[in-house]
């Protein structure tokens, strides 16, 4: 079992904003907060969840 964490990295102005941080504490549905920072932990934790690679016709 690998027990390595993917660091996820959130942009910063240059005046010191994180917007990312800044729109998800703006939303007002807590249900929706708190089910983005569920998955947000579980891709650090390396679950990516179900991915397909689509091929170019």
């Amino acid at each position: 079992m690998d027990n390595s964490q993917t660091q996820l990295l959130e942009y910063i102005t240059e005046d010191g904003e994180n917007p990312f941080h800044n729109w998800l504490n703006s939303l007002k549905d807590r249900s929706a907060r708190a089910r983005i920072r569920v998955r947000l932990n579980r891709v650090r934790l390396g679950n990516l969840g179900v991915v397909s690679l689509l091929e170019k016709v």
